[in-house]
């Protein structure tokens, strides 16, 4: 037994199952950026594999699907940039809808590729380069592969799904856990305190919008199944149109949004609704658009709608003062407050530019509300409500 122990044999199994496996994972640990081009890579193609997956099937098993996977596939990986942020061009026709909960989800999954691939300690100046090079070049490939399809992805849009989702998802990721604390810093301390009762209202005023929308379509339930009817889609081609509609929920909410604050939306050329009524227009066929009120003047009372926004802005006031002491002079507060509803404007107003408004054009090639009136009109709204809850603070403390 203690001749066969000392054989070359047993020293190099033995070195096999104790060295070999710490020797990997070391040299994993001298190259984190490894990690993180995978993660990076990985977090790009589990998004654009689903998409080409969903497609691919739905195409094939429609009445009239075409013979050609290439066009599927092609249609396919523009989609996936189309949910990064992406354009359109067909035939000379421009198209700039994002729908904004896939968005979502492609953050989502770069969010968890980071957080697997991102070391926690060490230097990170090449793990943040390899990931975005990972997802990058996923990017690309989904580019090339575009190119077979009947839409193209125009040039320029392309590097916001290929660097704006993963950067986006780094910052979620590292910005919460003090990682990127030098940055910060810098920013001006009224800023700073503004950010996250910002965001936390821009969330709320989409939230609500997309509740408003889902009551206006339970309430419209019968003109969208005629309008379901008309379309003869299928069950298959019913399903696939209400997922994408699914899928453009939050855009929808923000036109509720922009209709709550004043400036309202457009449909088509000619065709606008905001608080003091409907303009006429032929709408496309799109389903969720039978929730859409008839041509006229409204009520007086729906202009009370308007108090939503407001509202919604003392609340952003209230998530403002929670930031700063109790004993704060009245100018530091004041000055905290408005950063808070500029901010939440700008950043609802952002979200709508990302949303996009096209369809083509013609009649299509202006949909939803203008980001400009947005943010200058939610801007008045949510001050009016935000004045009113610092100036109430201020009457308390000097009580």
């Amino acid at each position: 037994m203690t001749i066969l122990d000392d054989t070359p044999a047993a020293g190099a199994a033995h070195d096999t199952g104790e060295v070999a496996e710490p020797g990997r994972q070391r040299a994993l640990l001298d190259r984190p950026w490894v990690g993180a081009l995978i993660a990076g890579a990985s977090a790009a193609a589990i998004g654009l594999l689903a998409v080409l997956a969903v497609v691919g099937i739905v195409g094939s098993l429609a009445p009239k699907a075409s013979s050609y996977w290439g066009d599927l596939f092609g249609a396919g990986a523009a989609f996936w940039l189309v949910m990064g942020g992406s354009r359109l061009a067909a035939d000379g026709v421009f198209i700039a809808l994002t729908p904004l909960l896939a968005t979502a989800g492609l953050v989502w999954l770069a969010v968890r590729g980071a957080r697997q691939g991102i070391p926690e300690s060490g230097s990170r100046r090449y793990p943040y380069a390899a990931f975005l090079g990972g997802y990058a070049a996923l990017a690309l490939l989904a580019f090339v592969i575009s190119l077979g399809g009947p839409a193209r992805p125009v040039w320029w849009s392309v590097p916001l799904p290929a660097l704006g989702i993963p950067l986006l998802a780094l910052a979620l990721h590292e910005v919460p856990r003090g990682r990127w604390e030098g940055v910060v810093r810098h920013m001006p301390r009224t800023l700073r305190r503004a950010v996250r009762p910002a965001l936390r209202t821009t969330v709320v005023m989409l939230l609500t919008g997309m509740g408003l929308v889902l009551l206006a379509v339970t309430l419209r339930l019968g003109e969208i199944a005629r309008l379901y009817a008309d379309l003869g889609a299928g069950l298959l081609g019913g399903l696939a149109l209400t997922f994408a509609q699914v899928l453009a929920w939050p855009n929808l909410g923000l036109w509720m949004t922009s209709f709550l604050a004043g400036p309202g939306f457009t449909i088509t050329e000619g065709s606008s609704v905001g608080l003091g009524g409907a303009d006429g227009g032929v709408l496309p066929l799109i389903p969720v658009l039978g929730a859409l009120p008839g041509k006229g003047e409204f009520g007086w009372y729906v202009a009370l709608l308007y108090l939503v926004p407001v509202v919604i802005g003392g609340y952003a006031a209230r998530r403002a003062l929670a930031e700063i002491p109790r004993l704060a002079s009245a100018r530091t507060k004041l000055a905290s407050v408005a950063a808070t509803v500029c901010l939440a404007a700008a950043f609802t107003a952002l979200l709508d530019g990302l949303a996009g408004g096209s369809l083509g054009d013609g009649r299509l090639a202006s949909l939803g509300p203008s980001a400009g009136a947005l943010f200058v009109s939610l801007c008045i709204a949510l001050g009016l409500g935000a004045f009113v809850v610092t100036a109430r603070d201020w009457w308390r403390l000097r009580r």
